[in-house]
């Protein structure tokens, strides 16, 4: 099980049950529709993740890797890209 969390009160935003990385919940967050606004995910290895549409905004990406990444029509609108890995991200 993974849980994804506001970066400010820690409270959980999304949970899977069946993903076994950051990378998977995350895609399988997009592809229902939950909205990942202020989610909390620094350091996170999300290269070659399918980000396509997904709503970031204000959230904490700082140190992630999105290296290759589809970041196409995303909203990260005041999200916090700080030191991010987006090398060849879309």
């Amino acid at each position: 099980m993974i849980e994804i969390k506001n970066r400010w009160t820690g409270t959980v935003i999304f949970r899977s049950e069946s993903a076994t990385t950051t990378r998977e919940a995350l895609e399988e967050a997009v592809r229902s529709g939950a909205s990942l606004e202020y989610a909390n995910l620094g350091y996170a290895n999300l290269g070659y993740a399918n980000l396509e549409s997904a709503n970031l905004e204000s959230a904490n990406l700082g140190y992630a890797n999105l290296a290759r990444a589809n970041l196409a029509r995303a909203n990260l609108a005041s999200a916090n890209l700080a030191r991010a890995n987006l090398g060849y991200a879309n």
